[in-house]
């Protein structure tokens, strides 16, 4: 899901979610946290259907909600979980003086508390500046239900400057451990983006960058029980594999022949292959394993996975024919055209894959997407759209979509704020003339406390007892970035 955390990490976790692609995700409460563990009750297609799921959306401002300062807290992902729902990612200081680990509780996704922050469990942003000259830096980027538990995924900055693994677990959300040190310091920075429960255990992805400026690979975690990881030698069990510009495991899911992990890759020339690929660019990317510890990649099809611009998957889930991924392709700056279309792709097994033309999802504006979950409503999609233009700019609110098949999408939002989120500056909106080339003072994905919003998202999405549970944020021309949760019915 994401290449690299940005250098303003410690102010920015998430937005660093998003370039990570953590969320996911597993994040993806579909490709991210809980999709993975395919065992989510929640999201039985043929439990009892709520009233208006997916459909109608409230949204819940973070500080009002009980998780905390809004612009201190960064929602990364979202799962249905004991008690209710789990939510997990980082809470940064003001000062910039660093990040620490957090998960937040809630029995319905509308009340939340956070669990106690613990600095052996969650670590400190009190320890002295590391050699990097940062303050300290622990998040966690995905969480998943899997045998009876709860585990979480994510990075922690080492003495030297250097982001680490780090994995948690918890038995009812409550209270959590951290796990022992993942296969002992890394060289370079080492990334977990997402995790998902399996028949065998558990299995987390992401990237890691050894330390040469030019070369990145993909990684893999496997565990039995949650408590004890290993790294996957990915060097030895990709066939033909080796380190290039660009590679990352944005999210993974049990599927297809056992696991089927997404992200982007290095983009191959004509009639040159996969491994061999000169690091122009990235493709779409898939990679499929039946036991965690040898992984094969798809074979690449540049009408699938390539194409013009640079396609990137996000997210994936179990449904539709078998298995839908969805993410998005970004073209060049100085390219005519949209910056950003979306992008989705389904596959029966997870080893032959289609791309969905899906010009709906478009409709709206230049969009992102971030993460999809299977549940009671259907699939469900979540990313962003640019509604701004040539005359305003970048201006990306939070959205969602829904689909049956995996083919066929509905815009089910962005929703509705609730009226205490309206800028106290601002001017009440003027709904008999909608104008969707401006910001929208009322709505949270467009103003954030009276200044031009430039950023926005949906990053991960959950179905459980009480509906969908939506996590994001709002980011503005300051620089602040808060937390929204959306909650539906």
């Amino acid at each position: 899901m994401r290449s690299s955390v940005p250098e303003r990490r410690l102010t920015r976790l998430a937005l660093a979610i998003i370039v990570l692609s953590v969320i996911g995700v597993s994040a993806c409460g579909g490709g991210g946290p809980g999709a993975g563990s395919g065992a989510d009750p929640a999201a039985d297609p043929t439990a009892d259907p709520i009233a208006g799921l997916g459909q109608t959306w409230t949204v819940l401002d973070a500080q009002a909600a009980g998780l905390g300062d809004a612009n201190a807290v960064h929602l990364a992902a979202v799962v249905d979980g004991p008690p209710g729902y789990v939510a997990v990612g980082g809470v940064s200081r003001p000062d910039g003086g660093g990040t620490v680990a957090a998960v937040w509780t809630s029995p319905d996704g509308r009340s939340w508390q956070r669990v106690a922050h613990d600095d052996e469990v969650f670590g400190t942003a009190e320890q002295p500046p590391s050699a990097a000259g940062t303050a300290g830096f622990t998040a966690m980027t995905d969480v998943t239900v899997a045998h009876g538990q709860l585990v979480a995924v994510g990075v922690s900055e080492n003495p030297a400057g250097h982001l680490q693994p780090a994995a948690w677990i918890s038995d009812d959300g409550h209270h959590w451990t951290r796990s022992a040190e993942l296969g002992g310091p890394q060289p370079g920075d080492l990334q977990l983006l997402a995790v998902s429960g399996h028949d065998q255990g558990l299995v987390a992805v992401g990237s890691w960058r050894p330390g040469l400026a030019d070369e990145s690979s993909v990684a893999v975690a496997a565990s039995s029980d949650g408590r004890s990881w290993r790294l996957v030698p990915i060097e030895e069990t990709i066939e033909g594999f080796r380190a290039s510009p660009w590679q990352q495991m944005s999210a993974v899911v049990a599927g297809g022949p056992g696991l089927v992990a997404v992200g982007c890759a290095d983009r191959p020339e004509p009639g040159v292959s996969v491994q061999d690929a000169a690091g122009e660019g990235w493709v779409a990317a898939v990679w499929t394993s039946t036991d965690e510890a040898t992984w094969r990649r798809v074979p690449h099809d540049e009408a699938v996975f390539g194409g013009p611009g640079a396609p990137w998957m996000r997210g994936v889930a179990v449904g539709g024919p078998g298995l839908v991924a969805v993410g998005s392709v970004s073209a060049g700056f100085d390219e005519p055209g949209p910056r950003t279309i979306p992008a989705v792709w389904t596959s029966p097994d997870g080893l032959a894959w289609t791309r969905i033309p899906a010009p709906e999802l478009s409709a709206d504006g230049e969009v992102e997407l971030l993460d999809v979950a299977q549940t009671r409503a259907g699939l469900i999609a979540v990313g962003s759209v640019d509604v701004g233009g040539p005359d305003v700019g970048e201006v990306l609110q939070a959205a969602a979509w829904r689909s049956e098949d995996g083919e066929r999408w509905t815009r089910v939002g962005p929703p509705t704020p609730a009226p205490d989120q309206t800028a106290p500056d601002q001017a009440a909106p003027d709904h008999t003339a909608p104008d969707h080339t401006a910001p929208d003072p009322a709505d949270p994905t467009d103003r954030d406390r009276g200044h031009d919003v430039e950023w926005a998202a949906l990053t991960a999405v959950t179905d459980g007892p009480h509906g969908l549970v939506a996590v994001g944020f709002v980011g503005t021309s300051s620089d602040t970035a808060r937390a929204v949760v959306w909650t539906s019915p």
